[in-house]
């Protein structure tokens, strides 16, 4: 397979096909549709390593994103030929999943990314089970943590049942899945209520700080609660006397995978803007972190929000101006992508 752009050569040991790119780096877009799918055919039959899998994903992701093509292809591709991708590429392809479900949220194409999210990870799941194995490898344990939550996150009853039923275990004082631990806690605050965020809550507050871990995972979790009064009181807590200086950045941070946070996140971040530049100097590199928690805005409004703050000179300061300009980019991007796939 050949062509002035890319040329696709089999490696010496006969175990995959490599891709090499042209001079111009060009995108995968740019090749006719008969090669797209002779690619796409050898990432179904396995006949790329995971590392090149990867690669052409990535590629198509970063084509949807850039909306230069829509949103169904990227769908269409995952599901007919990326259901038995190996390592690194179906990792990247959750990261890219959930990325997803998050921006399509409340549209009329979320469905078909929650459809995609179910079929995707419960292939995942079926070959890793829910449950620890003697034989797991590092990569098998991440990638079971990741695929729960996507799994989760898509409505799927099993998942969702397990990580509630795990959660009340954790509570009890038995011992869940280290490894699972944070997903666990993230699906029983996305599906949980009033008397989970309690808990929860309540768990954060009382922990040993030999346990800054624990107390980690119990602050991303509160940020995960979609209903609007939980979610007030997760940032409440984000700038309360419990949480400490360095943890501050984790509620925020977080919130942004959970859609039914934004306006709070929006709101806090200038709210609290001129504490957050008093409590974070220029050396310690941390204002940066709440500049970059804007980048899952989609609207117009919102870009014209956080250009016209940053444009004042009160609100701008030398360590975080990039970070405003990588924002104020993405934040671009994402208007296009959703102009581009009617969200």
């Amino acid at each position: 397979l050949e062509t002035k752009e890319m040329r696709i050569e089999k490696a010496s040991d006969d175990s995959f096909l490599k891709l090499n790119y042209g001079q111009k780096g060009l995108y995968i877009s740019v090749y006719d549709e008969p090669l797209l799918e002779k690619v796409f055919e050898a990432v179904k039959a396995r006949k790329l390593s995971g590392i090149d899998t990867w690669g052409v994903e990535q590629d198509l992701f970063m084509l949807t994103r850039s909306a230069r093509i829509p949103l169904q292809k990227y769908l269409d591709a995952i599901q007919n030929y990326f259901l038995a991708a190996e390592y690194p590429a179906n990792e990247g392809i959750i990261g890219h999943l959930i990325w997803l479900h998050t921006m399509t949220y409340g549209s009329n194409q979320f469905e078909k990314v929650r459809q995609v999210m179910e079929k995707f990870a419960n292939k995942i799941m079926a070959n890793l089970g829910f449950e620890a194995r003697p034989s797991d490898t590092p990569i098998d344990k991440s990638l079971r943590s990741n695929a729960l939550l996507c799994l989760g996150l898509s409505g799927n009853v099993h998942a969702v049942e397990f990580a509630k039923k795990q959660f009340e275990k954790e509570l009890s004082g038995r011992q869940i899945d280290k490894d699972l631990k944070s997903k666990i806690y993230e699906l029983a605050a996305w599906y949980g209520d009033g008397r989970t965020f309690e808990k929860m809550k309540n768990k954060y507050i009382n922990i040993k700080e030999a346990e800054p871990d624990e107390s980690i995972r119990l602050l991303r979790a509160l940020a995960f609660f979609r209903d609007k009064e939980l979610v007030r009181k997760a940032f409440g807590l984000a700038v309360s006397k419990y949480v400490r200086l360095q943890d501050k950045y984790v509620i925020p941070a977080y919130s942004t995978y959970n859609p039914e946070s934004f306006r709070f996140l929006v709101e806090w971040t200038f709210t609290n803007w001129q504490k957050l530049k008093q409590q974070y100097p220029e050396g310690t590199m941390m204002l940066s972190r709440f500049v970059a928690n804007l980048s899952m805005l989609k609207s117009k409004k919102d870009l014209e929000r956080v250009s016209a703050f940053f444009s004042k000179k009160e609100n701008l300061r030398d360590d975080i101006k990039m970070e405003v300009k990588k924002t104020i980019e993405r934040i671009k991007a994402n208007i296009a992508f959703a102009k581009a796939n009617g969200i």
